[in-house]
């Protein structure tokens, strides 16, 4: 292979890898404990007395150089001290970069050839081994919203049994 070749490749993995893999979604791996997150400054936590556990922090302090996705939060949703959903959440940005995240790493889906990207609004839902992935791009008063979360399959269960005690805890 010659040094150009070789060269030429190093660049082009480089631009590609920097888009789709600058900001890896799966903050932390499922079933881990929130003693893990060390964060600066400190992200705002919100307990519940069924052993739910939010931690909620501005992508900023998880993927500082991937300045397109500031603006957004991101929501990493214990049940009894083990990650079970990481959600991100994008307000009045309009610029669907949590589509494009989502596309990057899980693959395209139709959309009305009438709209493009910026536009499109709807559900969609993507499914591997181990996650199901749900986005959500929707119009609230006075622009749109970018919803996008990564559910483990491993613990769909325990998140049922969760929000179900939840529901009657309610009443």
């Amino acid at each position: 292979m010659t040094k150009v070749k070789f060269k030429f490749m190093v660049v082009f993995f480089i631009l590609i890898t920097s888009e789709v893999f600058a900001c890896n979604i799966k903050f932390r791996n499922f079933g881990s404990n929130p003693e893990t997150v060390k964060l600066i400054p400190p992200p705002l936590t919100l307990n519940d007395p069924l052993g739910g556990l939010n931690i909620l922090t501005p992508i900023a302090s998880l993927c500082p150089q991937n300045k397109e996705l500031f603006g957004t939060m991101v929501s990493l949703f214990y049940i009894n001290n083990e990650l079970v959903e990481i959600r991100l959440e994008r307000y009045n940005k309009n610029d669907r970069a949590l589509m494009e995240l989502a596309i990057a790493r899980y693959g395209d889906f139709k959309r009305s050839l009438a709209l493009d990207r910026k536009n499109w609004q709807g559900f969609h839902k993507w499914e591997n081994s181990s996650e199901v992935i749900n986005y959500l791009a929707t119009p609230i008063q006075g622009g749109n919203t970018e919803k996008l979360s990564i559910t483990s399959k491993q613990h769909v269960n325990k998140i049922s049994e969760y929000f179900s005690k939840k529901e009657q805890w309610k009443r």
